[in-house]
């Protein structure tokens, strides 16, 4: 297999994943409210996403549909420093020795950034689940407000409830990702010329394998949502 290849400086990865994910948590901020809630449902008679942001909004209006943003906003940075950070060292702690790799040393290490992943976000992940839950509207007036609430009544550790979930749906996607998009890269692309073609090898290649990884990570994040939103106290909705 071919050496690994280092690619982009890492800051300038670091830098275009934050302002990208900061891009994403913005326009999907509804999207995510009604997942959540959706996830948070164990009502036999399961609603639809337009159905659900309907709900949201009758609850509060377009704001309502945001509700969560800011801890979401907060974890943009470190989600991506765990992530791609993670993925940089643990592919040269597993490389070969000439610094080469291949896809099971590829596949280790993207699966082991999930845990550096999850020690980055998890504590944003538990507030930004507590504002979005049903349960919760009234106790929590917004992310700061959360933080102490939380802090408070239930101590440090309640932040990283929901860890071990959230390491394995991490570990998996993040372990799908990386592999697909170095066997993409090195086995199914041709070879870039430029800096163009090689952002759009990454581009399609990462595309590709966010939607493949999505389906494998879904049932680790249902678990996580529950647990961070209080254990079996949940409510439907």
């Amino acid at each position: 297999m071919k050496e690994h290849q280092e690619g982009s400086p890492l800051f300038r990865e670091l830098l275009a994943g934050s302002c990208a994910g900061v891009c994403e948590y913005t326009l999907l901020q509804p999207v995510d409210m009604a997942c959540t809630r959706a996830m948070l449902n164990t009502a036999r008679n399961r609603t639809n996403m337009t159905e659900m942001i309907s709900t949201v909004y009758k609850e509060g209006g377009a704001t309502a549909l945001f509700r969560g943003l800011g801890p979401q906003l907060m974890a943009a940075v470190p989600a991506t420093c765990g992530m791609y950070a993670g993925e940089r060292f643990f592919n040269r702690l597993f490389q070969k020795p000439d610094g080469s790799t291949d896809i099971t040393r590829t596949w280790l290490a993207g699966s082991c950034s999930g845990i550096t992943e999850t020690l980055s976000v998890c504590p944003f992940e538990v507030i930004k689940v507590r504002l979005q839950s049903k349960q919760h509207l009234s106790k929590y007036k917004n992310t700061l407000h959360a933080i102490g609430t939380v802090l408070k009544q239930e101590g440090p550790m309640a932040l990283y409830s929901g860890a071990l979930p959230l390491m394995y749906r991490n570990g998996t996607f993040n372990g799908l990702f990386f592999t697909g998009c170095f066997v993409i890269r090195e086995n199914v692309a041709p070879q870039p010329s430029s800096s163009v073609e090689s952002f759009m090898v990454d581009f399609v290649s990462g595309t590709i394998m966010g939607a493949m990884a999505t389906p494998a990570k879904m049932p680790f994040f249902v678990v996580k949502t529950r647990k961070q939103a209080g254990g079996d106290k949940y409510l439907n909705g």
